[in-house]
């Protein structure tokens, strides 16, 4: 008989990870469950505290329903840990600390960890999980090969064609009609689009009048370590690869977007890096969403 055992950590993780959506576990559904998602497990104090979270946020809002709100959050949940997502328990701990170091209403926080009376747990169910798992889900999705499965295999068939023939990388790209960026890249300054007739220099970043100033300033802050480090893997990683009028034949992505890039050399006297390339818009992952948040299992046990 070969039957493989599960291992001592998958056995733990799930463990982990019941224990963390319900605070009394004991084999089964517990009598104080009155909803389940999934795997998750809450009472009718988790759906209270929900919905002070909710009334903080939404004052006027006369229509809150925690419920619906943990069914959304946690069928999400669910989904990133049907598809392998690592460590969901550590990066709540991570997110309930940068929430903590980064917050810029800290009185507005307190009220919130006041709604808990102490309990760290319920307080990173109820509270961080809804705000970290709609980031994860989003770098999930906007990466995984199942919900990126035609946006990859557009740019992937386009570099596999222009690496054999990197002299019609621009030829290929207006026949496929895809659209073409020309970039400049450096340490300092980050990823920016090179401003010709064609391609303007456009500011998008929000105006002083739209934003509050203290906003603004940690907006802009965010941005810029932001496009630091973008800026430090095309420096550092893309272009030793490759000489001038390579093509890469990684795709590249670029947040909404995959890139395919050819370096074309460096400015000689901005010493920027000079790049083409292609743009490959990411799928839309909504309609991959629904279908795979349906198939959550949902029980709720207030209905009987």
């Amino acid at each position: 008989m070969n039957r493989r055992l599960p291992t001592v950590a998958a056995v733990v993780t799930v463990a982990t990870l019941i224990l963390f959506a319900v605070r009394h576990f004991n084999g089964g559904v517990t009598p104080a469950t009155v909803l389940e998602v999934g795997q998750f497990q809450f009472t009718k104090t988790d759906l209270e505290q929900r919905l002070k979270v909710l009334q903080f946020y939404f004052p006027n809002e006369k229509n809150l329903d925690p419920k619906r709100d943990l069914i959304r959050v946690y069928s999400t949940a669910q989904v990133l840990l049907d598809h392998g997502i690592p460590d969901f328990r550590d990066r709540v701990i991570q997110e309930d600390k940068r929430i903590d170091n980064s917050t810029l209403d800290p009185t507005g926080l307190a009220r919130i960890k006041r709604i808990f009376a102490g309990d760290l747990e319920a307080y990173r169910r109820i509270y961080i999980v809804p705000v970290l798992v709609p980031r994860l889900f989003s770098d999930f999705a906007g990466r995984h090969s199942i919900p990126q499965a035609k946006s990859r295999a557009k740019i992937e068939g386009f570099l596999e064609r222009a690496t054999k023939q990197p002299a019609k990388f621009a030829a290929m790209a207006d026949e496929e009609k895809l659209t073409r960026r020309k970039l400049l890249v450096s340490e300092e300054k980050g990823v920016r689009l090179a401003e010709t007739k064609a391609n303007p220099a456009v500011d998008v970043s929000p105006g002083a009048n739209d934003v509050p100033g203290v906003l603004l300033q940690k907006w802009n802050a965010d941005v810029k370590v932001s496009e630091q480090k973008q800026a430090e893997t095309w420096v550092r990683r893309y272009a030793p690869a490759l000489k001038p009028g390579e093509v890469s034949p990684g795709r590249v992505d670029h947040g909404n977007s995959w890139l395919g890039i050819k370096f074309l050399g460096a400015d000689r006297k901005t010493k920027e890096l000079i790049f083409d390339s292609v743009v490959v818009p990411k799928d839309d992952t909504g309609p991959w969403q629904a279908e795979q948040e349906a198939k959550v299992a949902v029980k709720d046990h207030t209905a009987k």
